[in-house]
């Protein structure tokens, strides 16, 4: 074999793996396209939320709850953040006087005039509406 065809064969092996690293890639959706950043505030609650796009119209969200209010966090919390075609909340224990939540992928419908809204219950107090504003400064 000619080293000129051997070159040529060297090369081709390799960007034959490079394109397939990235097809691979794209195609399980190990990719990030968008991100999208929401907070909110209360007298007495800090929220955030965050939208990472994984594939079409695929999502993560991570939902962020900090108490802020002077005096000891409540032990437990009833929460519910709603979005355009999704939600999420339930019943649970602050750590520190926060919560993360963390949700596996699921489909999501971002549009630029989306309203995320959130309502929080904690010992015998009540919170509803606290608008979430998309954030720009990541």
């Amino acid at each position: 074999m000619k080293q000129s065809t051997l070159v040529l064969v060297i090369i081709s092996i390799i960007i034959a793996v490079a394109i397939y690293i990235v097809a691979s890639t794209i195609y399980k959706g190990d990719y990030i396209s968008e991100e999208h950043y929401f907070e909110g505030n209360s007298e007495n609650w800090s929220i955030s939320a965050k939208l990472v796009e994984t594939g079409d119209e695929t999502y993560s969200l991570t939902t962020e709850i900090a108490y802020l209010a002077e005096g000891e966090a409540p032990e437990r919390v009833r929460w519910l953040l709603n979005g355009n075609r999704f939600s999420t909340g339930g019943e649970e224990s602050l750590t520190d006087g926060s919560i993360i939540k963390k949700e596996p992928l699921r489909e999501i419908i971002i549009t630029e005039n989306d309203k995320i809204t959130f309502s929080i219950e904690w010992s015998d107090q009540l919170e509803e509406n606290i608008i979430l504003t998309p954030k720009t400064d990541k």
